[in-house]
């Protein structure tokens, strides 16, 4: 995303703490998780969509979809 204003990004971090809590609590066989397990569990569109509810972001921000990457790329590096 870019061009998103403080309280946006403020809201959407609260969404994914509450959005991280929830998926814990449903799965709590691991004592150790990070938001990758997270997303790995419902895919990135339920994430974002979850995450995004009730956001007003201003009207020149932009939201990159869809959410994919495919690890860390280090130029110079094969």
């Amino acid at each position: 995303m870019k061009w998103a204003d403080a309280d946006s990004v403020i809201n959407i971090i609260s969404h994914v703490y509450a959005y991280a809590q929830h998926i814990w609590i449903r799965k709590r066989r691991a004592a150790k998780k990070t938001s990758a397990v997270s997303v790995n569990r419902t895919g990135t569109e339920e994430v974002l969509r979850r995450i995004m509810k009730d956001v007003s972001l201003p009207p020149k921000a932009e939201v990159y979809k869809p959410l994919y990457w495919d690890g860390i790329r280090y130029s110079g590096l094969k």
